[in-house]
């Protein structure tokens, strides 16, 4: 299967990539040192911020090791990520070709991204990668939906997603069906 971008990405990420780094929330600070903790992560250890788009994750990540590469398919996207993380490696490539030799990886991560290349073929790649006993991390933000603020505006936007992938749609579980 030859993977290719969503238009809707392909033109959002590709035609906003700076709006996006400035708006996307970040998450909570005291998540590297729970990763960390709970994957039992070093300053050696070898990490793949997935999806990487402009960064907005690379910094809990480089808490923890500086061992990073970022894997991200939208040239505008990583024109961002380099500019804010010079220091971390940077790929252009899809999530079902990335160009690392197997068991090169300690850990891979996907930041608001995995819901947009779910797919048998990534978790074939992932676990490719992976060193064994290697931990594949999905992390999103979500929506308050119980704010009603909230839920109005998500209320709104939902007919406008159209087949944009989305992480509330729950398909990118699919992926995870019938795997080893």
């Amino acid at each position: 299967m030859t993977q290719s971008l969503h238009p809707a990405a392909e033109k959002g990420f590709g035609s906003a990539a700076a709006l996006y780094q400035q708006v996307r929330p970040d998450y909570p600070a005291e998540i590297s040192t729970w990763l960390e903790k709970q994957l039992q992560l070093s300053a050696q250890d070898t990490l793949l911020d997935l999806g990487a788009g402009t960064g907005k994750f690379l910094p809990y990540l480089k808490s923890i090791s500086a061992h990073i590469t970022a894997v991200d398919p939208v040239p505008a996207m990583l024109q961002e990520l380099r500019q804010a993380h010079p220091d971390v490696q940077t790929i252009q490539a899809f999530s079902h070709a990335i160009p690392l030799p197997e068991q090169s990886v300690r850990a891979v991560f996907c930041a608001q991204s995995f819901h947009w290349f779910a797919a048998h073929e990534t978790l074939a790649e992932i676990a490719r990668v992976l060193q064994p006993n290697g931990d594949l991390v999905l992390i999103w933000n979500q929506r308050d939906i119980n704010t009603d603020w909230v839920k109005a505006l998500a209320d709104i936007l939902l007919p406008l997603e159209g087949d944009t992938p989305r992480y509330h749609s729950g398909l990118w579980r699919k992926a995870f069906e019938q795997q080893p």
